[in-house]
């Protein structure tokens, strides 16, 4: 589906830079991405995998042909098992074109509908931060679009995300306890979550994604960092995946026993 780029770069090219992206498995070593220009280059240990060219992909010729983001991820695939429903895979951002490349050779298109400011790895798909704000006239942001998309997979769609937010003072010494709620079901769906209700979209514009991180305890914990720049001051979130929809409009009250438990 999409071509490679042109042989294999010279080795020196890409151990004297810095690589764009990488990630550590336990079960296929160190990989790392390194960007020159408009070639991904993929590097597995001190051994070449795979190069991609940004221009071979690109459906229009006066399309910016530029790498605008590179991170590895892991997705899961329905219906699969083992090691296969974990499978590393190299995700390359183009203007309007996510490329998602697995090791085992497979190749995925998915089109953006919307311009990417940020992408982090989640313990399996990615969190895409929207180009969500614009600045009028006046200096306010003015919000367009939901701040955090996830996607879990490359058959996926773009998932918005909901912000949980909960008050909890003997756990939290008076801070408030937030979390991001990955949600599949679209807004207009039912919820058989036992907590019923829906989950407001998470529409910041003064947030910016910084990293996410997994518990060493429990891989299926995962966290957000993000970084206020009105308030100037650093947000952590516990990211989740629940079934509730998420709906703009309407009001949710957690259930603090429910295990949806954020960082201060």
């Amino acid at each position: 589906m999409h071509q490679l780029g042109g042989g294999r770069p010279q080795q020196s090219s890409w151990l004297a830079q810095a690589p764009a992206a990488s990630l550590d498995d336990s079960a296929t070593g160190s990989h790392r991405a390194y960007v020159s220009q408009s070639t991904v280059s993929w590097v597995l240990g001190d051994r070449f995998v795979r190069s991609f060219r940004a221009d071979s992909t690109m459906r229009q010729p006066e399309t910016d042909a530029s790498v605008d983001h590179v991170v590895f991820a892991r997705f899961k695939e329905d219906g699969s098992s083992g090691d296969k429903a974990n499978e590393v895979a190299l995700c390359i951002f183009r203007t309007d074109l996510l490329c998602i490349h697995y090791f085992s050779g497979e190749d995925f298109g998915v089109s953006l509908p919307f311009g990417v400011r940020a992408v982090r790895a989640l313990h399996v798909g990615i969190l895409v931060q929207s180009r969500a704000a614009e600045r009028s006239d006046n200096g306010l942001f003015v919000a367009t679009l939901p701040t955090f998309f996830s996607l879990l997979g490359p058959r996926s769609e773009f998932k918005m995300l909901g912000l949980n937010r909960l008050l909890d003072l003997d756990r939290m010494r008076g801070q408030r306890e937030s979390s991001f709620i990955l949600s599949p079901a679209p807004a207009s769906a039912r919820s058989d979550d036992p907590c019923g209700g829906s989950i407001p979209v998470f529409n910041d514009p003064s947030a910016v994604l910084v990293d996410t991180a997994v518990s060493r305890v429990d891989s299926a914990s995962q966290y957000v960092l993000c970084w206020d720049t009105a308030l100037r001051r650093h947000a952590v979130y516990q990211c989740i995946v629940s079934n509730r929809p998420l709906d703009s409009d309407d009001d949710y009250e957690p259930d603090l026993d429910g295990g949806l438990l954020g960082a201060p």
